[in-house]
This record gives C-alpha cells, structure tokens and sequence, in this order.
C-alpha cells in the first residue's frame, strides 16, 4: 500500500502485537501540559486534547493522510496498515493482514503488524515518552529494542513529514483469543491501540462433521476436512463402515480438485475435500457410519452417522 501526505506534518510508524497485564516498554516521562487542540477530520473547531494522565482511543480517521486541521498545539493521529480493514483504524486484527493466511498463528510462532502515527501540529514538535502494554495478554505482545530505542530518541517536527517506526509483534504464548492494549504517552495525551489475535493449540485439531441423512434420490453431499490446530494434520484414512456399508460410496468433490486421500498432510489453517452419498441402486431404510482416522490426539477417529430414510 503506497501513502501519500497530502499535507505538510510528520508521520510516526508503528507495528502490532498482543498484551495482557501491564507491561511498560519505554517508562513515561513527567506530563507535559495539553494543547487546546487535536487533530480531526478536515478542520472545524478545535477540541481539546486528552491529558497525559487520562487514556483515550487513539485518534484515526480523516479525509486525507494526514488529516488536514493544522493546530498549534500537541497533536497526533493514528492509522494501522496491513489489515484487512479499513486503513483509518488505529487497533490491530493480527488474524486479518494482508498477504497473510487470514486467522491464528501457532502457538510460539510471530506475526508483526504496521501503524501510522502522524504528528499532525502546526507548530509543536512530537515526542514519545512512553509505550507500555496492558491488558488481559500483555505478555504476548513486545515491540522491537531497536525501535523503542528510537522512539525514545526521535523528535518529530511539525510540518516536516517526519517519519519513525515502531514494529509490534505478537507472539502467543496460550490457544484462543489473546488480546491487549498499547499505550502511547507524548504531549498530546495517552493513545490507547487495542490489540487483538489468536493463538493455535500446540497440536492438530480435525473439524466435527455433523450426521447425514440422505433420500435414496438425493445428491452426494460435499465435505470438508479442515486442520484448526497449530500442527500439521495427518489424514490417516477414509473408510465407510457398518452394517449397510454398500449403500454408500465415495465421490469426486469440487470438480476433482483437492479431494482428501489416505496420507494426505494438511498444514495449519488448511482443508480437502470429499464428497459421500447414496451408492447406485441402495434403498430405504439403511444406515452406516463414515469413519476419519488422523493424527488428533483428542479425536483420533471421528465417527459420522448415514442413513438413508425412505
């Protein structure tokens, strides 16, 4: 994604990551009093900017990049790219970025998102003094030595076009939701970003199929295999088992393409597919059981009901 400053101000950059309790990353520096304006979208009055010691969303959206009101105060605005989301957010969806498979990550395993921070004042000059993590998962989410160093060093001048980057990663350290916020302190007040992503168990997880039921004149139905764990998934075997076993049979799914087979290995986040129905001359009323047999330590054979009802 290519940016365009449309006006003349300084730009900050940013990455995401995933937070819990309190987790201070740079140690804020005493307050520095207000200004009596903030950045919006496309001028208007100007409103006042939070107080250092009071924590407020952090300021996204606008017309332009960076948005266009010019206040001679402290001043910032906030825009995360590399989601799938609008661009004038400041929060970070770390299982929706672009060029990446949508969803969790395995447990252990990193992802790092990109924010913009814009210095959008006239005529003050921008300073972070502070970044810390807080939250339900803070230690999930870290920001690289290189760029706290920096931040912690930078000044950015208005109306200069200044930029700086800050590369948050999240790294989770459990299964399911993890999620935190990211506290910036300067001038202009307390930023909150709020983060959020998944982590994915440290093991194979094969999806339930729920029971069929078919007619003796209804079309094979189209299944999915899908791996929601952090490891790879070994699809052991597909059988039909049971007392009517050869009323039911195997067909080609999604026109031959990605059929599931016996050894097949399905990453993380990955799927096949088959497709089972009613064998050529079968009649009401039978039943059977279709049986997946994988590596899922938890379900290692999955057993799914088929009838046939008249």
């Amino acid at each position: 994604m290519k940016l365009r400053l449309t006006s003349a101000s300084a730009l900050l950059l940013f990455t995401a990551a995933a937070c819990g309790d309190v987790k201070d990353v740079l140690q804020p520096q005493p307050a520095v009093s207000a200004s009596k304006g903030a950045p919006g979208g496309g001028g208007g009055t100007p409103t006042p900017v939070p107080s250092p010691t009071t924590p407020a969303p952090a300021p996204s959206g606008g017309t332009q990049i960076p948005p266009s009101p010019q206040v001679d105060g402290p001043a910032w605005f906030f825009a995360e790219f590399g989601s799938l989301g609008s661009p004038f957010t400041a929060n970070v969806d770390f299982d929706a970025m672009q060029n990446l498979s949508p969803g969790g990550i395995s447990v252990g395993t990193s992802r790092t998102a990109t924010e913009l921070v814009f210095n959008v004042s006239k005529k003050t000059p921008l300073t972070i003094t502070g970044v810390a993590f807080v939250g339900a998962n803070p230690g999930d989410f870290s920001i690289a030595a290189a760029d706290l160093a920096a931040a912690a060093t930078t000044v950015l001048p208005p109306n200069k076009g200044a930029s700086e980057a800050l590369h948050i990663i999240f790294t989770p350290t459990g299964s399911g939701l993890r999620t935190a916020t990211l506290q910036v302190t300067s001038a202009a007040g307390i930023a909150q970003i709020f983060l959020r992503g998944t982590g994915l168990p440290q093991r194979p997880v094969v999806n339930q199929i729920a029971p069929l039921t078919f007619f003796t004149f209804s079309a094979p139905a189209n299944l999915t295999i899908t791996n929601s764990g952090g490891q790879t998934l070994v699809l052991n075997s597909l059988s039909i088992g049971g007392a009517n076993a050869g009323a039911f049979q195997f067909f080609v799914a999604n026109h031959g393409l990605g059929n599931c087979f016996a050894g097949m290995l399905l990453a993380p986040k990955s799927q096949c597919f088959f497709a089972v129905g009613v064998a050529p001359g079968a009649t009401a009323p039978a039943s059977a059981t279709l049986v997946v047999s994988t590596n899922d330590p938890v379900t290692p054979t999955m057993n799914v009901p088929l009838t046939i009802t008249p």
